[in-house]
């Protein structure tokens, strides 16, 4: 399940707004309750205000509370305040701790106070039990009121007070809500979530049927990228282009085993014949050597074709263990012309070595020689008899490069990229040379194993040069 990108979507935007959601309905339960709070303290110390403002101290020392003239009031049920365990309450004290008044609310019942608390803090708010056992905040304030000339001043406590219990209705009714909603609003989440993840991913299983439809009957298909959406352009694009690479590839080696087994079959062919026809009845001794030399070299043919296929495949995948050392391009060339002397002096060719200083290049010697066999043997093959062949070695840049010129039957422009294809030849030679077409194939993977490159210009009738470039060391 996890595996999936819209179940671990769905799991983490369950979790992420889950987390979210709670901690949003959490802090918003806190902040009312700081606010009701607040709300009730405010309204506590504009109580407390209001009770300072009815306490009048005479020049005589006598004091004067409208609330004690009011008390008949209160008994007659004129105020929340003469409500037994109304919720609202008030005490007002000496500063010595003395009872000067309290609402009839509170009944037998005294708020909580602490003298030397007032001392030192002036005023403080304290949640409580009430009279009826119920949660009350209390405020408690000292003041201090003075005669209207001045003459002698006296201290007051004063405690207001209210029930809670609306508040913490309130409260709990809120945390209710948002409990009981918490799961509505996750699960409309969630499931808006899967509405916009499927219209979101319509596009991709669109893309997922059209890359289905590619197969290998028709890899010639292409995903048009215009019609995807913006986000899988680049998507399409590199897939696009990948597909490329792999129907080339593909046509390669589609190529290349038709191409192998028409190469092999020849010589299968020829030899199966020749055994056919000579184990039909006796022949004499000299006929079956004949043969059997005949068999022989389509024998080596065949291992010749063989081996270099196995060094290509080696190549290719860069499992081909190479030797490398400082090596004189010179020395390099002169032995792979010392291989190639018995077919060079069969067609009576010349050859010219021209070296421009020494190069030195890192390399490993055998494939080295290979590479060169291979190319000057290309020219010899395709060249007239009695021609000749220029080799130039020079430094060009900060490479070694090396020139085979032969002025041979040359290569129509049309053929020249395809030359380096295993099993191409050139068909228009009139050379009546036939060769594996493996040659080329094979110094060219050797040539970029060394981090080279190798390239040719020929014109038909004319000869072809094949130049050779690699990193000097």
């Amino acid at each position: 399940m996890l595996d999936s990108i819209r179940a671990r979507f769905l799991i983490w935007s369950f979790i992420v707004f889950s987390a979210f959601a709670s901690g949003l309905g959490m802090f918003l339960y806190e902040r009312q309750k700081v606010e009701s709070l607040n709300t009730v303290d405010r309204f506590l110390r504009v109580k407390s205000r209001t009770l300072a403002g009815l306490i009048e101290v005479y020049k005589d020392g006598r004091i004067h509370h409208e609330l004690i003239e009011g008390e008949e009031g209160f008994r007659r049920g004129k105020t929340v305040y003469d409500i037994l365990e109304s919720g609202h309450y008030f005490s007002v004290f000496f500063e010595d701790g003395r009872l000067l008044a309290a609402s009839p609310s509170l009944g037998r019942f005294r708020l909580p106070l602490s003298i030397e608390r007032v001392r030192l803090d002036g005023s403080y708010y304290e949640t409580t039990t009430g009279p009826g056992g119920e949660p009350i905040r209390v405020f408690t304030e000292k003041t201090t009121i003075t005669s209207p000339h001045g003459e002698k001043g006296y201290t007051f406590i004063i405690q207001t007070a209210e029930s809670l219990e609306e508040v913490y209705g309130f409260l709990h009714s809120l945390r209710n809500t948002i409990l009981y909603s918490l799961p509505l609003v996750i699960g409309l989440f969630i499931a808006g979530g899967v509405v916009i993840l499927w219209t979101s991913l319509r596009p991709l299983r669109h893309f997922s049927a059209e890359v289905s439809k590619i197969t290998r009957q028709s890899l010639n298909r292409r995903l048009r990228e215009e019609r995807v959406s913006r986000e899988l352009r680049e998507l399409a694009g590199t897939f696009n282009r990948t597909l490329d690479s792999i129907e080339k590839a593909f046509n390669i080696e589609r190529r290349f085993i038709s191409d192998a087994s028409h190469e092999l079959k020849t010589p299968v062919s020829v030899i199966k014949s020749y055994c056919e026809i000579y184990m039909r009845r006796q022949r004499p001794g000299e006929e079956y050597r004949e043969a059997l030399s005949v068999i022989y070299e389509h024998t080596k043919r065949m291992d010749s074709i063989i081996e270099k296929l196995l060094l290509l495949s080696r190549l290719e995948e860069g499992r081909l263990p190479m030797k490398m050392e400082r090596l004189s391009l010179r020395e390099v060339v002169e032995k792979a012309l010392s291989l190639l002397r018995p077919s060079i002096e069969v067609k009576a060719m010349g050859v010219r070595v021209m070296a421009d200083g020494e190069c030195y290049v890192n390399a490993d010697r055998e494939y080295l020689v290979e590479v060169f066999v291979n190319i000057i043997d290309n020219a010899v093959k395709y060249s007239e008899n009695g021609g000749e062949i220029g080799i130039t070695i020079r430094r060009d840049g900060d490479q070694a490069r090396v020139d085979v010129e032969d002025k041979g039957v040359g290569i129509p422009q049309d053929e020249v990229e395809r030359i380096f294809q295993r099993f191409y030849r050139v068909e228009t030679t009139g050379s009546g040379q036939r060769g594996t077409g493996l040659g080329l194939s094979i110094a060219k993977e050797i040539i970029e194993a060394h981090r080279g490159r190798i390239g040719v210009n020929s014109r038909l009738g004319a000869g072809s040069t094949f130049s050779v470039y690699l990193p000097l060391g």
